[in-house]
Order: structure tokens, then C-alpha cells, then sequence
């Protein structure tokens, strides 16, 4: 079903899951340890449609990746939004730190070819939804294991 989704829809369901991450820690914070009802319900279905349009771009992405990515931008993304609307304080390490986390997630990007279809989850997809082609090598196969 989702085999055929262009890399941009999939880039699109990861930015909505960051943005939902993000939204969902705003209103965490905003709920006072989940004891206003507003920001409490905001919390719980900002966190599910995170999940959702994560779980969507695993569909064509690596997990590992995929969350990396969305992990790793909505830590950088949220601390950033606690410095500057929260007035948390700015240390050089925290900035450090924010540049590290893009640079691992960047660098994961990178090793994993940096295209989509090419990794394990590619390969569960056309497998799922077409067949394997050929016995995998080591694999039984009817002949070997067919008793006489």
C-alpha cells in the first residue's frame, strides 16, 4: 500500500511527527505535571499523532533512521524552544550539545545511504508485497527438506 509514496511525502510524515513531538512536550510542559485538562488532552493526542506519522515513515525508512531523525530533531527542537520561550537558560554546552545531535543525526542519514528504498525496511516492503524472488541463501527449500 504505502510502497509507491514519493521520498517527499515520507520526509513530510517525519517533519509532521517532529512538529508533534515538539507540540506534545510545549503542552507537557504547559499541562503543570498533566493537572490542567487543556494541555493534558493536547499532550496525549499531540504524542499519538507523533507516533502515527512516525510509524508512516518507517514505512519507506530504516527505523533506526527514522527515529533518529525525529528523536533527534525534536530534542534539538525542544530545547531550543525551552531557551528562548521558557527562558531556560543558554549555556554553551547546551549549544554544543544541540550541534552534536544534528551532526548524529546527519552522519546516521549519511551511512544509511542517504536515499530511501535501499535499506532492510525497503526490502521488508517488496518482499511483503511481492515474493521473494529466490531462496535466500541457507534457507530451507521444499526439495532439501521433502521426506522420501
Amino acid at each position: 500500500m504505502f510502497t509507491d509514496i514519493p521520498g517527499r511525502m515520507i520526509y513530510l510524515w517525519l517533519a509532521l511527527a517532529v512538529a508533534f513531538e515538539v507540540g506534545w512536550a510545549v503542552a507537557m510542559k504547559l499541562s503543570h505535571g498533566l493537572t490542567r485538562p487543556w494541555p493534558t488532552v493536547a499532550t496525549i493526542v499531540m504524542y499519538l499523532l507523533s507516533v502515527v506519522f512516525l510509524s508512516l515513515a518507517t514505512k519507506r525508512l530504516d527505523v533506526g533512521v527514522a527515529y533518529a531523525i525525529w528523536g533527534g530533531c525534536g530534542i534539538s527542537l525542544i530545547a531550543i524552544v525551552g531557551m528562548t520561550y521558557f527562558r531556560e537558560p543558554v549555556t554553551a554546552m547546551k549549544i554544543a550539545s544541540i550541534g552534536l545531535i544534528v551532526i548524529g543525526v546527519i552522519s546516521l542519514q549519511i551511512a544509511s545511504g542517504g536515499e530511501l528504498g535501499h535499506g532492510p525496511a525497503a526490502m521488508r516492503d517488496a518482499e511483503r508485497n511481492f515474493g521473494e524472488s529466490a531462496p535466500r541463501e541457507g534457507a530451507p527449500n521444499d526439495i532439501s527438506t521433502a521426506s522420501p
